[in-house]
């Protein structure tokens, strides 16, 4: 099984678009659990291997 520097070595790229529907509005109760996990998980993106940017962020 590769693993990332065996990626980063062989100039390999890999992109991934994640999309949600939501089941109510965003400040609803009913999506508070993801709503309240969304800044923890684009942090462990963020610092994952080989990340380069989150989609329609303009930093």
């Amino acid at each position: 099984m590769a693993g990332a520097g065996d990626l980063q070595r062989s100039g390999a790229h890999l992109a991934i678009y994640n999309f949600g529907l939501f089941v109510a509005p965003y400040d609803s109760p009913g999506v508070e659990g993801f709503r309240l996990r969304e800044p923890i998980n684009f942090e462990a993106a963020t610092r994952s291997t080989g990340f380069i940017r989150r989609s329609g962020c303009c930093r």
